[in-house]
């Protein structure tokens, strides 16, 4: 899984956790003009993760999520769901694995 390569403070100020969010995560920082702060972050694909773009790198939001919630992800490990479901990105929902 794709390590997230940039400073995690800068994802803390880019993200917000938000459980409203179909993603888990809310824009505080405008990416581009089309994207305004505040808005759900993200977009599902096929596989039913959802993911965000961080300078141009895709991540999955999950690893987002986890990693604004309680830090760096150790090397080797992944973000397992709970319960199965890639789309649910609730902290509770979320585990190292």
């Amino acid at each position: 899984m794709k390590t997230i390569s940039i400073p995690l403070e800068e994802v803390r100020r880019i993200f917000e956790l938000d459980p409203k969010s179909p993603s888990g995560l809310r824009w505080m920082v405008a990416p581009n003009h089309r994207i305004k702060c505040g808005m759900p972050a993200g977009s599902k694909v096929g596989n039913g993760y959802y993911q965000v773009k961080i300078a141009g790198i895709s991540y999955g939001a999950h690893r987002v999520v986890w990693s604004i919630a309680n830090g760096e992800i150790p090397q080797g490990m992944t973000i397992d769901h709970i319960d199965r479901n890639p789309g649910n990105n609730e902290i509770s929902n979320l585990r190292l694995a």
